[in-house]
């Protein structure tokens, strides 16, 4: 009986392989939660910095751009009042130039509404939804009812 038998040897090393396997599963399941985890981190961190961005873009169009845009719309409406009567064509250029300049400063007020209302963050989903509702219904002539 001085000599291990060969199958038990053979079992051994198979439990002990067995047993590298199950722990190498175990690390790998422990690195994929990890891995999922800052996955998820960092995808909410580009979200977030995406909607900053959006925010900042929006707030530019509004404050700079739009009123830009309205000085412009005062100016040409001085301009059309100092212009002579006589000056038909002229006047009516400088009416045309203003329905252009008011029709650019509208869809710029709508794309940065569309890029970060400020509805939601001032008073919160509940209102900001329902006025969305409303608007929707409006635009679209389509019923669109908030419960």
């Amino acid at each position: 009986m001085g000599t291990i038998p060969r199958y038990i040897v053979a079992g051994v090393v198979l439990i002990v392989v067995q047993g590298l396997l199950i722990a190498s599963l175990i690390w790998q399941r422990a690195r994929r939660r990890s891995t999922t985890q800052a996955l998820q981190q960092l995808g909410g961190r580009l979200i977030h910095a995406q909607e900053e961005e959006r925010a900042r873009i929006a707030r530019e169009l509004h404050d700079d751009f739009s009123q830009r845009l309205a000085v412009q719309c005062i100016e040409l409406v001085q301009l059309g009042k100092n212009l002579p009567e006589s000056e038909v064509e002229a006047r009516a250029e400088a009416l045309k130039i203003l329905k252009g300049t008011k029709e650019i400063s509208a869809d710029m007020r709508a794309l940065s509404h569309e890029l970060h209302s400020s509805r939601l963050e001032l008073v919160g989903l509940e209102p900001a939804l329902s006025g969305l509702c409303e608007e929707i219904t409006k635009q679209c002539n389509i019923e669109v009812p908030f419960h």
